[in-house]
């Protein structure tokens, strides 16, 4: 599937790119940009953005957890069993937020 008219980058370039420029070990941070830069292309419209980084997003989550990243979710799991908190929590306005309580009498 075609992701990027622009450059005809397809769905098989970006997983390749994303496979090269993670390393395989799914700790390497991948940016569309970084896409791109595998490709020896550059971005034009932008529309693609999204796309590009939906299968960013499913080609690293398809590959399979090492040791030491199942270790780091069992520990989160842990932390948030005991802090009784799951993921972030977001505010109103969609920004995280500290499960602190703040007095600001105090401050």
């Amino acid at each position: 599937m075609i992701v990027c008219h622009c450059n005809v980058l397809t769905s098989r370039h970006v997983r390749e790119a994303v496979e090269a420029a993670s390393g395989g070990d799914g700790f390497s941070l991948v940016t569309p940009g970084a896409v791109f830069r595998q490709n020896h292309k550059r971005p034009c419209c932008g529309c693609c953005m999204p796309h590009i980084h939906k299968v960013i997003e499913e080609h690293l989550n398809a590959l399979p957890q090492s040791d030491s990243q199942a270790d780091a979710k069992t520990i989160q799991q842990a932390t948030d069993a005991q802090t009784g908190t799951e993921g972030n929590e977001t505010g109103e306005n969609g920004d995280l937020t500290d499960p602190v309580v703040w007095n600001s009498s105090k401050l």
